[in-house]
């Protein structure tokens, strides 16, 4: 299984979490989103582009959240900082 790790130094404006998932066949992906210990911010997460209204998830200092399903690259996701800066890891395990 091949496992790979990204950092995203997100701000307020909302930004694509590019290059997640590498195929365009629909394969059994799990992500684990996680926050920095050290970010004061929330980070909110979506599959569309994360609006003033906040929807998705929103992860505080150090939390981390498991997504698994099936997966091409068409899917998209995004994420911002609530309020000022955070930063985001994605690590992405079978894509």
């Amino acid at each position: 299984m091949t496992v790979r790790h990204y950092t995203y130094n997100l701000t307020a404006t909302p930004q694509e979490l590019t290059g997640l998932i590498s195929t365009d066949r629909k394969r059994h992906i799990s992500l684990v989103f996680n926050t920095d210990k050290n970010s004061n911010d929330t980070t909110m997460i979506g599959a569309s582009t994360v609006t003033a209204t906040d929807f998705g998830f929103h992860l505080d200092a150090d939390e981390q959240f498991v997504l698994e399903g099936w997966f091409t690259s068409t899917d998209r996701f995004y994420a911002r900082a609530k309020t000022t800066t955070a930063i985001l890891h994605v690590l992405v395990a079978g894509a």
